[in-house]
This record gives C-alpha cells, sequence and structure tokens, in this order.
C-alpha cells in the first residue's frame, strides 16, 4: 500500500462512506475507487483534487508530503494567515469572475482551476512557514 491507498481508505472509512458512494461522486466504477485503496492505480490530477475536496483535506496530506496539514482550516491557526486567507478569497472570487465573463470553462474545470490556485498558494504558504 501507497501513503496515498492508506490515508484514501482511512478518509473513506472515518467518514463512513461506501466504495460505491465514492465511486459515483468521482464518477467512477467501483473498481477504481478499489484500485486507489489498494494501491493498484492513483487518480488522475482531476480526480485527486475531488477526493481532497470531498474530504476537505489538503492534496499534501493526501500525498504524504513531509509537513504536510491535514485541514485547510489548520493553516488560519498560523500567525498572519488569516490575512493571508483573506487576500486569496478575494483573489479567488474575482479571478474567477473574470473566467466566468470570458472564459469558455465548464463548470468542472473552473472548480480544478481555482481549486489548483489554492492549493499553490497553500503551498507557497507551508514552505514559507517551514523556513521560519
Amino acid at each position: 500500500m501507497t501513503i496515498f491507498s492508506r490515508r484514501f481508505h482511512e478518509l473513506r472509512t472515518q467518514k463512513n462512506v461506501t466504495q460505491d458512494e465514492l465511486a459515483a461522486y468521482l464518477d467512477k466504477k467501483r473498481a477504481t475507487v478499489s484500485n486507489y485503496e489498494l494501491g493498484k492505480t492513483e487518480p488522475q490530477f482531476e480526480d485527486l483534487v475531488k477526493i481532497a475536496d470531498y474530504f476537505q483535506v489538503s492534496i499534501d496530506y493526501l500525498l504524504g508530503r513531509p509537513g504536510a496539514v491535514k485541514h485547510f482550516s489548520s493553516f488560519q491557526d498560523s500567525s498572519g494567515v488569516q490575512e493571508d486567507n483573506a487576500l486569496l478569497t478575494s483573489f479567488l472570487k474575482s479571478t474567477e469572475a473574470l473566467l466566468r465573463e470570458k472564459g469558455n470553462l465548464g463548470e468542472d474545470k473552473l472548480a480544478s482551476s481555482l481549486k489548483f490556485m489554492e492549493f499553490t498558494f497553500m503551498e507557497d504558504l507551508q514552505e514559507s512557514n517551514r523556513k521560519k
């Protein structure tokens, strides 16, 4: 088993969700979810984002990166981060409005793009906090 497969299984069972329910959410077959848990396959980036959103955890946590914070809310305990979160929220809202107005992205791609921007910001913030 990989770190991802262990954490994925742990989160699913903690949330009391069946493989079938999670497969339906991810628009995958139950066998795919089972293979994720067994470490036979790993999700594509878009599915990894969906999994992180579903369980409200960071992608870093799912992948087992050293120093990764399990829940995004844990970032808010750090000094100065609330101000950074307010800036990030404002940026993401403005970006979403611009992309909706000017872009031809579907809802899934828009959500994935925004989540990726949030992930990148949080990853940079986490790295900055480690250096302090």
